[in-house]
């Protein structure tokens, strides 16, 4: 398994960073690099329900958002 292989699911935007900060860790740790720019996130659900979406990050870098 690559890690342009993994699917992480949160029901929150926090749990989703701090899932975010373990794989990069570990990447750190095992010498295997999740590069930020290839990496994004999607909302799924009502976007009648939807606020304003809290920026991710990785390593310091910025994850988009995409629809």
């Amino acid at each position: 398994m690559y890690a342009d292989d993994l699917i992480l699911i949160s029901p929150t935007v926090s749990g989703l960073q701090a899932m975010i900060n373990i794989c990069s860790n570990f990447g750190v740790s095992h010498d295997s690099v999740f590069n930020p720019n290839k990496t994004v996130s999607m909302y799924v659900g009502n976007s009648v329900y939807c606020s304003p979406i809290h920026s991710l990050h990785m390593g310091g870098s910025p994850v988009a958002w995409v629809n």
